[in-house]
């Protein structure tokens, strides 16, 4: 068995160069060899807030398809950037 970990993908949308910088991060990993009986951590910091637009939502989707196919078990863990309060509302971006 073998491990991969990954943190602080931060997809956003705040800049304009974000969004094709995430997608490009996914092309990436969508052709990332891996072999059989390996096992992700992603660490955290999918994004960089918790209450998220359309695209932002579709690439931490993709993301969390693209782990479930490559992938033996799949481990998200919620980094600073993930939980934020909005109107008083604990909020989780995935």
């Amino acid at each position: 068995m073998s491990l991969m970990v990954f943190g602080d993908i931060h997809f956003s949308s705040l800049q304009p160069w974000r969004l094709p910088l995430g997608d490009a991060f996914l092309t990436w990993f969508e052709k990332l060899e891996v072999p059989t009986d390996t096992s992700v951590i992603f660490l955290g910091d999918y994004c960089d807030g918790a209450v998220l637009p359309g695209r932002e939502i579709s690439q931490l989707s993709r993301l969390a398809k693209l782990a479930k196919s490559k992938f033996k078990e799949v481990y998200f863990l919620t980094g600073n950037h993930d939980l934020k309060l909005w109107k008083n509302i604990p909020q989780l971006s995935f």
